[in-house]
């Protein structure tokens, strides 16, 4: 057997072992492109992409196992949970569309709890015979809106959703930037992508490391759903990360503390987690 360039050292179903976050960025960024092709043959909608993304992502990504960070002495094990909002009254419109929620067990019972803060905005654009618009920009963005986020928080970011042509290839693109970023910039098309990057670095190597997250309790008590009668996002990404030697032993101190009273597992995504990925090649 000849071994063709893997991302990954061991795959199965769900859950892999990446070298380091590189590699993981690498197999997420595929993710992301099946997800919006798909969705761009479908329903090209904010909340059926994002609802989609995060299924997927939950499906392909339920438990990660990362190298370098066990070797360096870092949580090294993340498993992820996606999750729909059962309330129709929640947080949205003072926080945003996506909440993800990040636990790092860092050892001796310290934990760190924060959550990220999004708001999801897909391209317009009359390429798609569908959009009402002479040329391609994010329509349904409204500055007043993401200043009232950016106002009830301490970090905030904006998503886009995207397609186009680039050197007679369709590009599927999800692009991140914080949110008083673009509030500054104030541009609504495609020219605000040099103050951008991949969502899939911000998932990788910024919300999966503990950064750029809210940390005061009220926010983070909202989002698991635990204020009573109050509610969060529409959808939740929960990312728990142990030590390697925590996960073996069965001390999953960072399990989930999401309410499902509020939440609900989102259902199963559409891409088949056995064949996406690249697989061994006979000589």
């Amino acid at each position: 057997m000849q071994q063709e360039e893997l991302s990954h050292s061991w795959r199965e179903e769900g859950r892999a072992i990446y070298k380091d976050r590189d590699t993981l960025k690498h197999d997420m960024d595929k993710i992301i492109s099946l997800v919006l092709r798909d969705c761009t043959d479908g329903d090209w909608d904010e909340d059926y992409i994002t609802r989609s993304l995060l299924a997927n992502i939950r499906d392909c990504f339920t438990e990660v196992h990362l190298d370098e960070d066990h070797e360096l002495g870092k949580p090294s094990v993340c498993q992820i949970q996606a999750y729909k909002n059962r309330k129709s009254n929640n947080f949205e419109a003072n926080y945003g569309d996506i909440g993800i929620l990040v636990r790092l067990n860092l050892g001796k019972g310290r934990i760190l709890e924060g959550v990220a803060l999004i708001e999801a905005k897909r391209i317009y654009t009359p390429d798609n015979g569908v959009d009402n618009v002479k040329f391609p920009h994010f329509h349904a963005l409204e500055f007043d809106q993401l200043i009232k986020h950016v106002g009830n928080s301490s970090n905030h970011r904006v998503v886009f959703y995207d397609f186009y042509t680039k050197n007679e290839k369709i590009v599927y693109s999800a692009q991140t930037l914080p949110s008083q970023h673009l509030i500054v910039a104030k541009v609504d098309d495609r020219s605000i992508y040099s103050l951008t990057e991949d969502f899939s670095y911000c998932l990788t190597h910024r919300y999966m490391c503990g950064y750029e997250l809210n940390y005061e309790t009220e926010i983070i008590d909202g989002f698991k759903g635990n204020l009573g009668s109050k509610a969060a996002a529409s959808y939740l990404l929960e990312l728990n990360f142990v030590t390697k030697e925590d996960f073996k032993e069965g001390r999953r101190d960072a399990e989930s503390t999401v309410n499902t009273d509020t939440y609900l597992p989102l259902e199963a995504g559409f891409l088949n987690t056995h064949r996406w990925y690249p697989k061994l090649k006979a000589a």
